[in-house]
């Protein structure tokens, strides 16, 4: 069973991760994010509350995304019931 803990540690693995690595011109910084993202992606494939938390903060920052307040907000209501 995970733990609270290791949730967060996903979350934060989530916001510190490179979600603009698709507009960098250097070929190595891409292909970092691309994997980067890709296990956080497949992380979330396989727990339901990790899939929950990857969808609340995908987005964090963008134009229309929600602001880092809105996320922290999210994460703290998906993690409410978890140990």
């Amino acid at each position: 069973m995970t733990t609270k803990a290791e949730y967060m540690d996903y979350a934060s693995r989530c916001k510190k991760a490179d979600w603009y690595y698709d507009y960098s011109d250097d070929h190595s910084v891409y292909t970092r994010g691309r994997n980067e993202i890709g296990g956080l992606q497949a992380e979330a494939k396989a727990d339901p509350i990790k899939q929950q938390l990857y969808d609340a903060l995908k987005n964090s920052g963008w134009k229309n995304g929600p602001t880092p307040e809105q996320a922290a907000a999210s994460i703290d209501s998906i993690l409410q019931g978890v140990n």
